[in-house]
């Protein structure tokens, strides 16, 4: 398989679909743990808050997967190069545990749903902070290339080749 130069649309469009639909679930959150304890105790949960968080927390573990096996078919474009060996590697970390984060958290959200394990909710609240930090991590980084380094790295993520 050739290394691609750049994205193509379909990685472009489930990269930003996938970060809409985090941040969606960060903005609109509120209510979760009420929502969560009702359940546990076998009411019916009032409102449609719950299942949308339920439904865009799916959405995004679906993504992801259908995001790896494209990336896997695919491929990358090949780092900049304008980062050090530390930077890149650092960047590598980050982007797998991004990846393996975005399928922790909601597969931890369903067993605390579906099956009412409260373990797993304890586990999605916690990793949901760290999917948060390292969100804003890769963001940080995404701007410091764009500005600092100018190496062209954030454009490959807007135009697809």
């Amino acid at each position: 398989m050739n290394q691609p130069t750049g994205y193509s649309k379909l990685q472009i469009g489930l990269h930003w679909v996938i970060a809409l639909l985090i941040l969606f679930q960060a903005l609109f959150h509120e209510g979760m743990e009420t929502a969560y304890e009702v359940v546990l105790k076998g009411q019916d949960v009032v409102g449609n808050g719950a299942q949308i968080h339920v439904i865009v927390g799916l959405s995004v573990l679906v993504l992801v997967i259908v995001r790896l096996i494209v990336r896997f078919m695919r491929g990358v474009p090949e780092p900049t190069g304008a980062g050090s060996a530390l930077q890149e590697r650092a960047g590598k970390i980050v982007h797998w545990a991004l990846y393996l984060l975005m399928i922790i958290v909601p597969a931890s959200g369903m067993a605390a749903w579906g099956g009412g394990i409260k373990p797993a909710a304890q586990a999605h609240e916690l990793l949901t902070t760290v999917l948060f930090a390292l969100i804003l991590l890769h963001a940080l980084a995404a701007l410091f290339h764009h500005y600092i380094l100018k190496d062209g790295l954030i454009r490959r993520m807007m135009k697809a080749q």
